[in-house]
């Protein structure tokens, strides 16, 4: 046999049902890392419930503590992008590198068994942590991280009408010191060149007034003038853009390459993909062409089955 590995996400049973589950692998190929990926695991008495990813953030805990702390009775907000996939991918990922370590070294494989449920739950950030070990529940936060207590705002709007995300509580020493120069030479730095604000407790302490502070500074100046300039004295400050404003970077477009254009000869049209997400010096790839049409290897996959 020259293959390492099985990824499946039939529901549980299905793939023993057709002959085609890790047992039925293994005897063919003893090395052989089978990996499943199923809404809630193999076994359990979920195991056959029916899932998306809304239903995966809504049970996890994902979306209890995402939304909105300035909004009256904000309903909870599920994060967009496939998120509960994205997680269990990388467990799954993680998980066959793990057990391809352990084939390489004693000649066995294994079979993987991911519940996306669980990949969601163990990934909630700090909401178990602080429960577990201080019976303190979490609080939505707009932009920010869900805490039991109230922390100081990030996310300041522009003179641009674009919103900023400055991430003061990280700044020490000279950093702080460049921050204080810069706010200064704009007349705008109030009571904030005090060394006293250097001790990161005592800051800490005034931590809203700073807020304040970089509230009025970035309503003042365009995102793009305090992003280069923050970078340039190494503050991790960021305008906070919409998606497709990245087509535009050319950072991204221009000099990594991240967007291609792809042809859809059924079409007479080209569309832009997201490109290779890897640079690699010795084993490049590329995106070759579009995705398949519904149907479209059907014959050929039936013909790759009978040989």
């Amino acid at each position: 046999p020259d293959y390492d590995v099985i990824l499946e996400d039939f529901k549980p049973g299905t793939a023993k049902a057709w002959g085609l589950d890790y047992d039925s692998a293994a005897k063919i190929n003893p090395g052989i890392v089978y990996c499943s990926i199923t809404p809630f695991g193999q076994n359990g008495p979920w195991k056959d419930y029916a899932s998306s990813d809304l239903v995966q953030l809504a049970l996890g805990g994902i979306m209890s503590v995402t939304g909105y702390d300035d909004v009256d009775d904000a309903p909870p907000i599920a994060p967009t992008g496939g998120q509960s996939l994205h997680l269990a991918g990388y467990f799954a990922g993680i998980g066959i590198l793990n057990a391809l370590i352990y084939r390489d070294m004693t000649g066995e494989g294994q079979h993987i068994d991911i519940s996306v449920h669980e990949c969601v739950t163990v990934s909630a950030e700090m909401s178990i942590p602080y429960w577990e070990y201080q019976r303190a529940h979490v609080i939505r936060q707009t932009g920010r991280h869900a805490l039991p207590n109230r922390s100081s705002r990030w996310n300041f709007k522009c003179k641009d009408g674009k919103y900023f995300l400055c991430l003061t509580t990280y700044i020490n020493g000279p950093r702080w010191r460049d921050l204080v120069q810069w706010l200064k030479s704009k007349g705008m730095e109030e009571d904030l060149a005090d060394p006293r604000y250097e001790d990161d407790r005592y800051r800490a302490e005034r931590m809203h007034h700073v807020c304040d502070v970089l509230e009025k500074f970035c309503a003042a100046h365009d995102s793009e003038y305090l992003f280069h300039y923050a970078q340039s004295i190494k503050l991790p400050w960021a305008p906070i853009r919409a998606p497709e404003e990245m087509l535009d970077d050319p950072h991204l477009a221009e000099d990594r390459k991240a967007f291609v254009q792809v042809e859809h000869p059924e079409l007479n049209e080209t569309f832009v993909y997201p490109g290779a997400p890897y640079v690699f010096s010795r084993t490049p790839w590329s995106i070759s062409g579009r995705p398949p049409l519904l149907g479209e290897h059907n014959d050929e996959l039936k013909k790759y089955v009978k040989s």
